[in-house]
């Protein structure tokens, strides 16, 4: 018999880390048409990877060369039009609040499909406005890009809305969000079916949108700003509209902001997660002013306790006790800023198909202005969680307001 497996994480915030490495990296922006190879033999430098279709690379310092040097040779490099370090970053749950592993409750006799998460998400949905007969219209084909641990491989009928999949994460092999066992006291590692979830919450708020699933964090969550950078570049080259980052950093990463210019002008909304660490300011990149940044909230409209806060903070939605795919075919309950994200995502990529593309930075707007107060509920905060998602009033204000884009 299928079981439907409930378990509760509290406190979970997906942190952006980077892989452990001797040798000092630079991520660069090249001119269009530059060659990677060309710019590594220039700059004294060794090319560790490229963006396909895209103008992003990955460089390695030789040994006995000065990553500054390096940095500031390929700055002056007419072909580059700026270099960042791929920085290494501790776990948000490492620097703040306490990590949680992943504890399992009771078992009941259903397996979930999106029907039954809708009921069982029901009042979360309606918090933030939903409707199904918005969410079952007609409309145009949108892609989201969802940048996490992947998507489970046992989740078929989500795996049926993927156009486009690719994993940055080793062995390359597949965008499987999967335990990957490593035997021991802790075997299934903490993230492993993370990436699943966001992408059930999605489908739960927009049934019609479709997928493109890049694998930039591996089952413990750790990612880096390369992978991120990998991801956003797979979104572009694949026509997503919106992306979705439930991960983070609480140090500023340049090179973050320096690709979120890029993905503005190529027409990408990214939407990120704002952190569990329960403290001001934002993670990166949701502290990025061209990233909606999505707090985290109860049911009745307060702060959820572990939920960041920020002055940039453009949106909230719920983020405690929401139900979603998980990595092993079944389903979980997990609460986290990640899992509010995807409301805001899932909600911008379903308005866009009932309009034509709208920019970026008029998606943005439009969010916070149809949003409900949280101010009069939440005074220590005021103006530092946003405006409460509202779907409806999302979608009338992009009928309204977003013809052209």
């Amino acid at each position: 018999m299928n079981h439907l497996r409930l378990g509760l994480v509290t406190l979970f915030a997906a942190s952006l880390v980077g892989a452990a490495s001797a040798e000092p990296l630079l991520i660069a922006q090249l001119q269009p048409g530059a060659d990677p190879i060309a710019v590594a033999l220039a700059d004294g430098v060794i090319l560790r990877d490229v963006t396909p279709n895209a103008p992003f690379a990955l460089y390695g310092i030789p040994v006995g060369s000065s990553l500054t040097d390096a940095q500031l040779r390929m700055r002056a490099d007419p072909s580059v039009l700026w270099a960042e370090d791929d920085e290494d970053i501790t776990p948000p749950e490492n620097q703040g609040f306490p990590k949680k592993n992943p504890s399992k409750g009771g078992s009941l006799s259903v397996i979930g499909g999106r029907q039954t998460l809708q009921t069982m998400n029901a009042n979360a949905l309606a918090q933030v406005g939903w409707s199904s007969t918005l969410a079952n219209s007609a409309g145009r084909p949108v892609r989201v890009a969802i940048l996490d641990t992947g998507l489970s491989l046992r989740q078929v009928y989500l795996w049926d809305k993927v156009d486009a999949s690719f994993s940055a994460i080793p062995p390359f092999d597949s965008a499987d969000d999967s335990a990957r066992y490593t035997g021991g006291e802790n075997a299934i590692p903490l993230a492993a079916g993370h990436g699943t979830m966001v992408a059930g919450i999605i489908d739960q708020v927009a049934p019609q949108v479709r997928f493109v699933i890049a694998r930039v964090a591996d089952g413990d969550g750790k990612a880096s700003a390369w992978t991120l950078v990998k991801g956003l570049a797979f979104a572009v080259v694949n026509h997503a509209e919106v992306a979705n980052i439930s991960l983070g950093s609480p140090l500023a990463i340049a090179a973050l902001t320096d690709v979120e210019d890029w993905c503005d002008l190529n027409n990408l909304t990214v939407v990120a997660a704002i952190g569990n660490n329960a403290v001001e300011p934002a993670l990166f990149p949701a502290r990025i002013s061209k990233v909606i940044c999505v707090g985290g909230l109860n049911a009745d409209n307060t702060k959820a306790r572990f939920s960041n806060w920020d002055g940039g903070c453009d949106s909230s939605a719920p983020a405690v006790g929401i139900c979603s795919q998980f990595w092993d075919g079944q389903i979980q309950v997990w609460s986290g800023t990640s899992f509010a994200a995807p409301f805001v995502s899932g909600a911008i990529a379903d308005c866009l198909r009932r309009t034509t593309p709208i920019a970026p930075r008029l998606a943005s707007q439009l969010t916070t202005k149809s949003g409900g107060d949280l101010d009069s509920l939440n005074p220590t905060f005021r103006k530092k969680l946003g405006t409460l998602l509202n779907i409806q009033r999302l979608d009338a204000a992009f009928q309204n307001g977003g013809h052209g884009g």
